[in-house]
């Protein structure tokens, strides 16, 4: 049966029940795959999948009651129809394939799970590997590299320019925007409104000379059309993708998508934030030093952007919006670190805080991102 697939790659270390969202556990319902049939499983026997194994399939059933939309409840009521509007279920599935390595020296095992119907919605954000599904595509979206030349032939041999239908990328300056492009068909990167130094490619698509991936598209996660049979197959295709993910053949053709990166891992986070303090420290600051302050990175709607930047034992009534450049970052820090202690020991020597609009309680920790 030929199908629309959606694939995630959760984080090391997370389990598929640690991958639902909270609200969404009452209306899911585990179980293992195991002999061609299904095995219930509780939410309290997320250590079992501790010890899972290569070839290992958790599925995750949910069904969530729905009301009818209000122009169907207007219908029902005005025309006197009782039966026309009905509450029913969204209802999704998510297949849990456990991949990896056995050996003491392979992969991790990690979950890759395949998201059907209502089942992409009920996954948590922070449990899904934002890369996964950029590196596959890009690895099929890469020009297959021309044949060496023959004996005699001096014409060098030509190679198909690396060309792309989607493009999905944050602007990180003067203002962080979120922009995607969509062509009628596969053109070179060129034809895009994209920085390559400076823009951090969220998403690509297009179509590729790769059988078992002729038309992808990849972020968060890699969706495309395959042909599927049974629960093997698409174990089976667990292991490709994870293995996909994990290759740098892109490289020759997109390396400049790495030239910006989202950072997750917490102590990378802390010291890409202690090396950005030494570098501001530092007179005069390097000129591969770029500070941002967004305002969108913080995860509470878009009714409680960042009003105020504020220092240490600064009050609002104080605060300006004025638009900080990296030369007053610098100044800023240099007057507000204290000089007994190391510039490199804590970030919060030299912190500043943001106050979010209408927001009392402290922000979330901000995402970082990592620049070559």
């Amino acid at each position: 049966m030929l199908l629309q697939l959606n694939a995630f790659l959760l984080r090391q270390g997370l389990s598929p029940i640690r991958a639902i969202s909270t609200a969404s556990l009452p209306d899911t319902s585990f179980a293992l795959w195991t002999n061609s049939r299904l095995e219930p499983l509780g939410v309290a026997d997320s250590d079992l999948l501790d010890a899972a194994v290569p070839g290992d399939v958790i599925v995750a059933l949910v069904r969530r009651p729905i009301a009818p939309p209000a122009w169907q409840q207007f219908i029902q009521a005005a025309l006197a129809l009782p039966d026309f509007g009905r509450a029913s279920s969204a209802l999704g599935a998510i297949l849990f394939c456990a991949t990896g390595d056995t050996t003491p020296a392979g992969e991790p095992i990690r979950w890759l799970g395949w998201c059907f119907g209502f089942g992409s919605r009920v996954m948590r954000r922070r449990a899904t590997d934002p890369r996964f599904g950029l590196l596959v595509a890009l690895n099929a979206l890469a020009p297959v590299p021309p044949p060496l030349p023959a004996a005699g032939d001096s014409s060098p041999p030509s190679s198909r320019a690396p060309r792309l239908s989607d493009l999905q990328y944050r602007t990180t300056a003067p203002y962080f925007q979120q922009t995607g492009h969509r062509a009628a068909r596969d053109i070179p990167v060129e034809g895009f409104r994209i920085d390559r130094a400076s823009d951090l490619v969220s998403a690509v698509g297009g179509r590729t000379t790769d059988p078992l991936l002729p038309k992808v598209l990849g972020g968060r996660s890699v969706r495309f059309r395959a042909g599927v049979e049974c629960v093997a197959d698409l174990v089976e295709l667990s292991q490709e993708l994870r293995s996909r993910s994990t290759t740098d053949g892109y490289k020759q053709a997109f390396g400049w998508v790495d030239n910006i990166t989202p950072v997750d891992d917490e102590p990378l986070i802390e010291r890409l934030r202690q090396q950005l303090v030494a570098d501001l420290l530092t007179q005069p600051v390097p000129s591969t030093v770029d500070a941002l302050l967004p305002d969108d990175l913080i995860d509470v709607g878009d009714d409680r952007s960042i009003q105020y930047v504020l220092y240490p034992r600064e009050r609002q009534s104080s605060a300006c919006r004025t638009t900080l450049t990296v030369a007053m970052l610098s100044e800023l820090a240099t007057a507000r670190c204290d000089p007994a202690q190391p510039p490199l020991s804590s970030t919060a020597n030299c912190g500043f805080s943001m106050k979010p609009a209408s927001v009392s309680a402290p922000p979330p920790s901000l995402s970082a991102y990592a620049r070559s």
